[in-house]
């Protein structure tokens, strides 16, 4: 621009880009080959190299239909799987457990790599949200592989404060009594980023604790909410218990009472 080069720090950074980035900060060279891997990446040019190389070694993990698309601006959970990748990021602590962000489901394709990026201080998201699929800028780009290259750069690392449910605080099961009731990962019925899956009539889920108009129990081992009005308390065999109360003990052994509910099925599905 006027004779000068411009980095365009606001503009998105695209697959190719990434690709390059990530070869040089890791330390690597690009790959010369003959004949591209890609049909839409033409063999000879810079990008070419970089963009095998990146593939060669495992930094980008699929293409569509033969394609690498790399003037695609590169998304926040390709960008996990990137950065964790390129920077051999231990994985091992962050699979099979829930993510801190609300968007971020525990069966989201990038969790364990959001975490990941999470708990070494590379990024910390938007308040409560990650935006998987949202885009990530250069200058932002620049700052995450920084970050995920060396410590000093990290953010305070976060403490781990995803729960993992304790089967012995379960204080109940009940009985789904409507088909195609939202499972939340939070106490919001505003929000569509935060499903984190369905169930139908007849479906049965543990409960951990009656909050106001909802019922946390657990769904593919994390926590996650239900609006009690469409759901039963029921017992072993499926026997609907009707309105009881019940004592628990919580781990510092104070007691509290949980009333259970038997709500009749409703026509406004959550």
């Amino acid at each position: 621009m006027n004779g000068k080069r411009v980095f365009g720090p606001n503009n998105s950074v695209t697959r190719g880009q990434a690709a390059k980035m990530v070869v040089v900060a890791s330390g690597n060279k690009p790959l010369v080959v003959n004949k591209s891997s890609f049909s839409d990446v033409t063999v000879g040019t810079e990008m070419s190299g970089y963009i095998e190389r990146a593939v060669q070694l495992g930094f980008f993990d699929k293409n569509i239909k033969g394609q690498f698309l790399p003037n695609k601006p590169l998304t926040r959970g390709e960008m996990s799987y990137v950065l964790t990748k390129a920077f051999n990021l231990d994985t091992s602590e962050y699979e099979g457990i829930d993510s801190p962000f609300t968007d971020v489901a525990i069966t989201h394709e990038y969790v364990k790599y959001i975490n990941t990026i999470y708990y070494n201080g590379i990024t910390n998201g938007t308040g409560n949200t990650y935006l998987p699929n949202g885009t990530v800028t250069r200058s932002q780009f620049s700052l995450f592989v920084a970050r995920a290259n060396s410590e000093k750069y990290r953010l305070e690392l976060p403490v781990k404060g995803v729960q993992v449910p304790d089967t012995s605080q379960v204080i109940g099961l009940v009985k789904v009594t409507t088909d195609g009731l939202n499972i939340r990962k939070t106490k919001d019925s505003t929000s569509s980023t935060n499903i984190v899956g369905k169930v139908n009539t007849g479906g049965k889920l543990s409960v951990y604790a009656v909050e106001s108009n909802w019922l946390k129990v657990t769904y593919k081992g994390a926590y996650a909410y239900i609006y009690k009005q469409y759901a039963e308390f029921v017992d072993a065999d499926g026997n609907a218990l009707g309105t009881v109360e019940k004592e628990v003990t919580t781990k510092k052994c104070c007691q509290f009472i949980c009333e259970a509910y038997f709500i009749s099925k409703s026509n406004f599905i959550d």
